[in-house]
């Protein structure tokens, strides 16, 4: 029989006499939710909306984009974050498109977000401060006409 990682954790403190919990990203956590909702009204392509926080030590389970019927042509949205400072110090570069790369907004739906490990999912936020600021990026593939529309962006995480 095979242990998970955070199992083989839970046999190890044991077998060492230690009681001691898993932390609560890995075990008894409780799920939160960061909501934002923009109302782009004519956004040229690269503009980029501050939509909240996700604290410091939060791992990340998932996240929705919710748009209506994005105005022009073909327009994506990408989701990322700001540029941080790690806790060990080191500047984090802004990644705008880490946990959405083009998403079609072109119509109205849902679109998921943090759907595998490489794209932001079970990782945990390491900064210096409270938290890091997640993005959201137009990208209109023909950039002549501007966006226009109502998007909705919810991540869940757990931090407690």
């Amino acid at each position: 029989m095979a242990n998970s990682t955070q199992y083989q954790k839970i046999v190890n403190k044991r077998a060492s006499g230690s009681h001691e919990l898993l932390s609560p990203s890995e075990t008894r956590g409780r799920v939160r939710v960061s909501y934002a909702t923009y109302t782009l009204a004519s956004a040229a392509e690269g503009t980029v909306i501050n939509l909240f926080e996700i604290p410091k030590n939060a791992r990340l389970i998932s996240g929705e984009l919710v748009s209506d019927d994005l105005s022009g042509s073909t327009v994506e949205l990408d989701i990322g974050y700001a540029a941080h400072t790690t806790a060990a110090g080191v500047a984090v570069v802004a990644d705008p498109d880490k946990f959405l790369d083009g998403g079609d907004v072109s119509s109205a739906g849902k679109i998921s977000f943090l759907g595998s490990v490489a794209l932001g999912f079970g990782a945990i936020i390491d900064t210096d401060d409270v938290g890091f600021v997640m993005t959201a990026t137009t990208v209109d593939a023909d950039a002549t006409a501007a966006t226009t529309g109502t998007i909705t962006v919810i991540v869940q995480y757990v931090i407690d």
